[in-house]
């Protein structure tokens, strides 16, 4: 299915975070790399870096997308359960990668701007995006499409 809207947003500040937490263990563990459970901990920081490098948001005409990474953590969202669409800011404490937030689930990989989307029911989750307004129009003209 071609899509209406397409954006992948890369995680600059997370990637180089964990890259910088592996580098440190590095340097500081010596001898003790060889113990199981710095490798295992070395690996799940790899993991986490390489899962949450990206977010990237896909509007079909009748379908919301989006994933992080290489498509581990994928949600699909049909057009006719949403209700509303509208571009937020989150405060820097939300922080990134899936949270929990008083405004429901966030997924986000980098800054601070977001779309807030509301479902029928009235649940609410957020998607961080450098592109708000775009997302937004991309959503709201797939929505009336589906809508006819």
């Amino acid at each position: 299915m071609k899509s209406v809207y397409r954006h992948r947003q890369f995680g600059a500040f997370s990637v180089a975070a964990v890259v910088a937490v592996i580098v440190l263990v590095l340097m500081v563990g010596g001898p003790a790399l060889a113990h199981p459970a710095l490798q295992i901990l070395l690996g799940v920081l790899v993991v986490v870096m390489v899962v949450f490098s990206s977010l990237t948001v896909e509007v079909h005409p009748s379908t919301l997308v989006f994933w992080f990474g290489p498509g581990l953590l994928r949600k699909t969202v049909p057009m006719g359960e949403i209700a509303s669409v509208e571009p937020v800011r989150n405060p820097w404490y939300y922080g990134i990668g899936l949270r929990l937030t008083p405004h429901g689930m966030l997924y986000s990989v980098s800054g601070l701007s977001a779309v807030e989307i509301t479902r029928r029911g009235g649940h609410r989750f957020r998607l961080g995006t450098d592109e708000p307004e775009r997302l937004c129009a991309a959503i709201e003209k797939a929505r009336a499409r589906f809508s006819e």
